[in-house]
């Protein structure tokens, strides 16, 4: 089973695209790809992601402030709210990390 985002990108490439970009310290991307995931429904997905990136690559003070914003997320969640946002200004990267139309990536 293959899962896409709302703009068609592969849910994986775009989960790996995320981790990568963290790791180069391209914040643009990474919030980009974080906000493609939260749009397309996979909110509980990314960050579930980037708790696992914190804890393989920085840990300690990083990973219980991820774990902070999430719990925040899920009380503002549980309060009604759509889907709130950690990030909010990024605009479409340009780099060809899973981009439609690249490789296993079907444009319709």
């Amino acid at each position: 089973m293959r899962l896409y985002t709302q703009r068609r990108y592969n849910l994986f490439e775009v989960a790996s695209c995320l981790q990568k970009a963290i790791r180069r310290g391209d914040t643009q991307l990474a919030g980009y790809m974080a906000i493609e995931m939260f749009e397309s429904g996979f909110g509980s997905y990314c960050w579930k992601r980037l708790l696992t990136i914190s804890a393989e690559d920085v840990a300690g003070i990083v990973t219980t402030e991820i774990k902070a914003m999430h719990d925040s997320w899920l009380v503002l969640a549980d309060n009604g709210e759509n889907q709130p946002r950690v990030v909010s200004s990024c605009r479409r990267p340009s780099s060809s990390c899973a981009r439609p139309g690249s490789a296993g990536t079907p444009i319709t």
